[in-house]
């Protein structure tokens, strides 16, 4: 499974992120991974969540943040979900072809290794394409 949770900036999709992580921490036996572009969320976070910093990787576009997220998931086969928070901040601007074929190599590299991603962007929910509505997160 592959969910964007959308909105302008301001809107609480990281607090939002950060509890549906936290909340699954709490009931899931596999692991999570939590992507940020800082450590902000370090605090709130449940211990049992692994955090990741991509300042420290220098990624530069969609494609290689791709590729990060391949290597993540050939390093633990028991990773069962990845928080992504600002998907914007992490690879650049994005888009709209270059954003579906994101989310559809997401979408099997979620089947394949058995993994959801959950990815806050900062846009408006009226812009994305209609290829990725049936991605789009709803409460």
């Amino acid at each position: 499974m592959v969910k964007f949770i959308v909105g302008e900036k301001g809107t609480g999709k990281s607090k939002k992120l950060v509890a549906l992580a936290n909340q699954t921490a709490k009931t899931t036996e596999g692991n999570l991974v939590f992507i940020d572009d800082n450590k902000v969320p370090a605090l709130t976070l449940h211990h049992s969540i692994r955090l990741v910093v991509t300042s420290s990787y220098n990624i530069t576009n969609h494609m290689e943040f791709l590729g990060f997220l391949c290597g993540i998931l050939s390093q633990n086969s028991d990773i069962v979900e990845i928080y992504v928070d600002g998907l914007t901040n992490i690879v650049g601007n994005i888009d709209e072809q270059d954003l579906i074929n994101f989310a559809n190599k997401l979408q099997t590299a979620s089947k394949e290794n058995n993994v959801n991603f959950i990815i806050t962007i900062n846009k408006a929910r009226s812009a994305f394409p209609p290829e990725i509505d049936s991605m789009l997160y709803t409460d």
